[in-house]
């Protein structure tokens, strides 16, 4: 990570509302502690790619999918 990525990650996590940062397509680049706090998740869970999955039920999943088209 770059000098300014570490930087800003350190921001993020002294937030305490939960942050997640996605890609245009949706995936999943960052999570703040406060996230992996709150779900119980680790950082390679969340970026494991079946984020959502984890969290929502499944017609949930389909529908916040749909909205980032």
């Amino acid at each position: 990570m770059s000098t300014s990525t570490l930087e800003l990650a350190e921001i993020l996590d002294a937030i305490a509302e939960t942050i997640v940062v996605l890609n245009p397509d949706g995936g999943v680049l960052y999570a703040n502690r406060a996230v992996l706090e709150y779900t119980g998740l680790t950082m390679p869970d969340v970026l494991a790619g079946d984020f959502l999955s984890l969290l929502f039920h499944p017609e949930d999943v389909v529908r916040l999918n749909g909205s980032q088209a």
